[in-house]
């Protein structure tokens, strides 16, 4: 499952953001019924909407990381 949104439903633009803010961004996944049992990660990334490209992570030095942030895993099934 995934889901694209401009950060709150475009009212939150990160053109305002300020550093160190925090904007909290609520997303329903759904998965679908077929899906198989196991461990799922969650992850987060942005992106440029005009040309599609996502952005990199940074570490607290500026070094180019990756292009996602793990948030979490989950366990779906019994």
């Amino acid at each position: 499952a995934q889901m694209d949104s401009w950060p709150q439903r475009g009212n939150a633009p990160t053109s305002v953001w300020q550093p160190g803010a925090v904007i909290r961004d609520d997303y329903e996944l759904t998965l679908p019924k077929n899906a198989p049992l196991g461990v799922y990660t969650i992850q987060i990334g942005l992106y440029l909407a005009e040309t599609q490209h996502r952005l990199w992570v940074l570490d607290a030095s500026g070094q180019l990381q990756t292009d996602h942030v793990v948030l979490t895993r989950i366990r779906v099934g019994k």
